[in-house]
């Protein structure tokens, strides 16, 4: 009974980890259009691109678009004193 149910723990968790990374690269793609759009060079997408990623990790699993200020300024404040 309990195999039953770390396998189904373990199958839950990685469907949640596929679904959040496909919601990521959505966004990051989107961010990617956008830059490009704009004309900015290559090195400034990768440096916007990191940090974005940077700053989707540091929130885990919340997509940055449910975020508000109290967010923005505690990712900030990680940079800080890190």
């Amino acid at each position: 009974m309990r195999q039953g149910i770390r396998a189904h723990i373990r199958e839950l968790k990685l469907l949640f980890r596929r679904h959040h990374n496909a919601m990521a690269s959505k966004l990051l793609e989107q961010l990617r259009n956008g830059i490009r759009i704009r004309g900015y060079s290559i090195r400034t997408e990768q440096a916007y691109v990191s940090w974005a990623v940077r700053f989707i990790r540091f929130h885990g699993t919340r997509h940055p678009t449910e975020l508000n200020e109290q967010d923005i300024s505690a990712f900030l404040t990680h940079l800080a004193v890190e």
